[in-house]
């Protein structure tokens, strides 16, 4: 595969999944334009698997898949059908407006942390948490306090986005699947960093949080 024919797989799922699907559960492809939350809701699942697909580079050496790789990307789609379905005819209907507000500033915070991660990274970033063989710790920006602030942000998404709906069973269903993969990238990445940066890595253990500051 090319980065070019990743596209034309990438641009009709993210369509199936955005737009198709909920229509289909809806019975209106408009469903969503009379609600902020759900307008939102549908702007930026699109949006994030374009991102997503970006962010990806086919062309590039990027480790071999491992159990997360399906965990991921099936929470995340099997949450959208469950959260507009719940919306839609289930409990969410009766759940309060304030929960749509919660959700996006969840969701904005997700954003930005996601960023600053990134960018903190630069050039040591590697796809499915990969230890190259000139890699180097990373202990600014968000890496400062916590070590994996991009599973975080995954998290944080991973309750928010559903909320938009105001669908706790959309974000529950999401976070059994990112959750046991988060776990299981982190347990992987801090295994191969030990052995690679050694004590530097063990000393930086020490001194932050795995993955919440002041809990855990």
């Amino acid at each position: 595969m090319t980065n070019t024919t990743k596209w034309l797989i990438a641009l009709p799922f993210s369509f199936l999944v955005a737009c198709a699907i909920p229509a289909l559960i809806a019975g209106s492809w408009l469903w969503f334009v009379d609600d902020a939350g759900e307008a939102a809701y549908v702007i930026l699942t699109l949006g994030m698997w374009i991102i997503a697909t970006a962010f990806v580079n086919v062309e590039r050496p990027r480790g071999s898949p491992d159990l997360a790789n399906g965990l991921i990307p099936a929470g995340l789609v099997l949450s959208v059908p469950v959260a507009v379905f719940d919306r839609i005819r289930g409990l969410a209907q009766a759940m309060p407006d304030w929960l749509v507000i919660l959700a996006a500033s969840i969701a904005l915070g997700a954003i930005l942390l996601g960023i600053a991660a990134r960018g903190a990274l630069s050039q040591s970033y590697s796809p499915r948490g990969v230890v190259r063989e000139n890699t180097h710790l990373v202990r600014h920006g968000p890496y400062r306090w916590i070590r994996h602030p991009m599973y975080l942000s995954a998290i944080l998404w991973s309750i928010a986005h559903p909320l938009l709906l105001r669908s706790l069973i959309g974000s529950l269903t999401t976070l059994l699947f990112i959750v046991p993969a988060v776990g299981l990238r982190i347990r992987n990445e801090e295994r191969n960093l030990v052995r690679a940066l050694g004590k530097e890595y063990i000393r930086y253990q020490d001194r932050s949080w795995k993955l919440i500051p002041f809990i855990y």
